[in-house]
């Protein structure tokens, strides 16, 4: 009895994580949208080239190869028509003297799922391709970042099968047009860091005058003093930069 309700909690609990656990379904070969209702990831915000992302080497499991790969459209390196060769394919495989070039998978092939990073292990969304004709196949891990947009090979983690990275804005479910390479630009940290700082002063300062001080009216304000004579401080430092031109202005006119 006891093993028998014990195995029923199994599936039940099975099921309420399979229920729970979030997906993202295919809308094109470059798109999917979330199953938790955060939008969608479309890799089309991407796509620059032909293909964009092209004769990289790989920086984790290094080899003699170059990796292509294009988000969205097809593409073609070296020569057409052998069914191993790079053509019409999502990702290939180019040898270092270009004279052999495999497919790593077809748009057609495209499926997205949730994957683990392999640094962090957080959950992220990824695509995966197959080449039917070789076998091989490829993986695109989709992290969600801000800042530019950087593409990074990983290289063959077993054999045939090859992962590949996208750190990018755009890979943030719900992104719009124009994410590529967007992201908190130094000023805009330096400006956010300057606001915070004003806010806490201001606020910060009023909540000691006001409840510690127990001050009243405008001497609420820290400092108060200081306000309240700055527009004098900076009309005179005004009329001490001008009164030298007014003064070279007479003696011109003499």
């Amino acid at each position: 009895m006891f093993l028998t309700l014990t195995c029923v909690l199994l599936l039940l609990a099975g099921q309420g994580f399979a229920q729970n656990q979030t997906t993202c379904t295919k809308n094109t070969a470059c798109s999917c949208t979330m199953s938790d209702g955060s939008g969608d990831v479309n890799l089309q915000f991407v796509e620059s080239g032909k293909p964009t992302y092209k004769d990289q080497v790989a920086t984790v499991q290094k080899d003699d190869y170059l990796y292509s790969w294009n988000p969205c459209t097809p593409f073609t390196e070296g020569p057409a028509g052998d069914q191993d060769s790079c053509t019409n394919m999502a990702a290939c495989q180019i040898s270092s003297d270009q004279t052999n070039f495999f497919g790593l998978g077809t748009h057609d092939s495209a499926q997205f799922a949730l994957d683990s990073d392999p640094t962090t292990g957080e959950s992220v969304v990824s695509v995966v391709y197959q080449a039917a004709s070789s076998g091989r196949a490829s993986e695109v891990l989709l992290k969600c970042t801000t800042g530019a947009t950087v593409f990074t090979v990983l290289g063959e983690i077993q054999q045939g099968q090859y992962i590949f990275q996208l750190e990018s804005p755009c890979c943030c479910p719900g992104a719009k047009e124009g994410c590529m390479g967007v992201g908190i630009s130094g000023g805009t940290i330096v400006l956010i860091i300057a606001v915070s700082v004003v806010v806490v002063y201001f606020v910060g300062g009023m909540i000691i005058m006001k409840f510690v001080k127990k001050a009243e009216g405008l001497a609420v304000i820290p400092n108060s003093g200081f306000w309240s004579s700055l527009p004098g401080y900076i009309k005179e430092g005004v009329l001490f930069i001008v009164s030298p031109c007014r003064r070279s202005g007479k003696y011109d006119s003499i």
